[in-house]
């Protein structure tokens, strides 16, 4: 079993025991069940896939170091959920209702590694809109050309 699949695997187990917790609290306060369970195992796989991915990925230890930091996780929030990092992560993220993925993807996306390859992806996409526009354009003028030599009755027509 790989290291990240060890992580999500303890993650996994942890974090069942945190929202349980965090459940009973709830329910001693009295209020009303606030977990969608299935949203919110869905939502915690979305936010270690992303996680786990970079580390697997990469396995560079200092930027993972870094995107913690990006995110806001440090060494203490670390130890709190001991020594897991994939739990300190989703701990992170957890809201009384389940888990902020939308804050999750802004930390994800403003990660400068990952703001750059977005920025690199979406130049390289308007690079090609341009290209396919200016090839539209010149393909219209070709049309327009033909028709008019066309109908100019020169004799010749191109096809």
């Amino acid at each position: 079993m790989s290291t990240a699949e060890n992580e999500r695997e303890r993650a996994g187990r942890k974090s069942k025991a945190f929202s349980d917790t965090t459940e009973k609290k709830l329910a001693n306060l009295g209020e009303p069940a606030l977990f969608d369970a299935e949203r919110i195992e869905e939502d915690k796989g979305i936010i270690l896939d992303h996680f786990l991915n970079l580390i697997s990925e990469d396995g560079n230890v200092d930027e993972v170091c870094r995107f913690l930091i990006h995110c806001g996780i440090n060494g203490d929030d670390i130890k709190r959920s001991g020594g897991s990092w994939a739990l300190a992560v989703l701990r992170h993220y957890l809201t009384l209702d389940g888990y902020d993925i939308d804050r999750a993807a802004k930390d994800l996306a403003t990660f400068p590694p990952v703001a750059a390859r977005i920025a690199e992806l979406e130049a390289a996409e308007e690079s090609r809109k341009e290209r396919r526009a200016a090839e539209e354009r010149l393909n219209r003028k070709r049309r327009a050309d033909r028709q008019m030599i066309s109908t100019s009755g020169s004799g010749y027509a191109l096809s």
